[in-house]
């Protein structure tokens, strides 16, 4: 009988060593499980870092892409004015070039019509002379 009772109390503390062992692997997993969850969350947070740091880059990708295009519209606009002056210096240019041919001919037309002035007047001169020496012939 104690036979029995000393193997029924070995049995106990067996049963009682696996318990404590089960308690300790259970606590033991308990911890991983925490400890996973704390990593999960850590890993969450750093992918939201991640996703708010790309949004950011995004933002500030599109703010400077936009002042670059205000920058570039500003310069073509810049560049059209210049355009418009050169442009404008050189129809100016033409202009003066133009009017100085223009003086070129008017002097010229001048001269060609004091020339016709001068045959008119040979040609008078020349049918007076023509006349008169008819009427001499005549007489």
């Amino acid at each position: 009988d104690s036979q029995d009772e000393i193997e029924i109390e070995i049995l106990k503390n067996e049963l009682e060593n696996l318990r404590k062992e089960s308690d300790k692997e259970i606590q033991a997993l308990q911890i991983e499980i925490v400890v996973s969850k704390k990593e999960l969350e850590a890993k969450d947070k750093l992918i939201d870092i991640a996703e708010s740091k790309q949004k950011l880059l995004q933002d500030e990708a599109r703010s400077k892409k936009s002042q670059d295009e205000a920058k570039t519209e500003a310069l073509e606009q810049e560049l059209e004015k210049l355009r418009r002056r050169d442009n404008e210096s050189e129809i100016a240019e033409k202009m003066k070039a133009f009017e100085l041919e223009m003086d070129v001919l008017r002097v010229q037309l001048v001269a060609k019509d004091e020339q016709i002035e001068v045959q008119q007047n040979e040609l008078v001169y020349l049918r007076d002379k023509v006349e008169e020496d008819h009427v001499d012939e005549f007489n």
